[in-house]
């Protein structure tokens, strides 16, 4: 689900719509250079998803803080609205389901500003959650 992204080449947001093999499922590592539009989520004042918009369309950027909910809260509260016009980089991988869009791994401004994003370690935490509650479940059950 979530390829190598070191080896990620650049490219522009067309030529990752126009590939057919595309999918929800199997990410392809990308970077972006171009310019954040705007909160993914518009009008929603907390949001922490971005929109990136370079010379060939735009995408929406995924954003997952480590510490769940309460830091995408936080972050969109306290970072997302300096961010927003700056040119940027963003790592991550491509995604496209009814709509597409890329969760984010590093986003770079010009000004200096990193910001890292964390889907490898929830989709870790939530997968091993459930499997220790599935294997606790089972001996409970098997157990009466």
């Amino acid at each position: 689900m979530f390829p190598d992204y070191k080896q990620a080449p650049e490219t522009d947001i067309l030529t990752l719509m126009s590939d057919p093999y595309a999918s929800p499922l199997r990410g392809q590592p990308a970077k972006l250079e171009g310019q954040l539009i705007g909160r993914g989520d518009a009008g929603y004042k907390f949001g922490s998803d971005l929109k990136i918009q370079d010379r060939s369309g735009m995408l929406y950027l995924h954003y997952a803080s480590r510490f769940g909910p309460i830091g995408n809260f936080l972050f969109g509260m306290k970072r997302v609205q300096s961010l927003i016009g700056e040119q940027v980089g963003a790592v991550g991988w491509f995604r496209r389901g009814v709509a597409p869009w890329m969760d984010l791994i590093q986003l770079q401004s010009e000004n200096g500003t990193t910001v890292n994003s964390y889907h490898r370690f929830w989709s870790f935490i939530l997968g091993g959650g459930s499997i220790i509650l599935g294997v606790v479940l089972t001996m409970f059950l098997s157990s009466r």
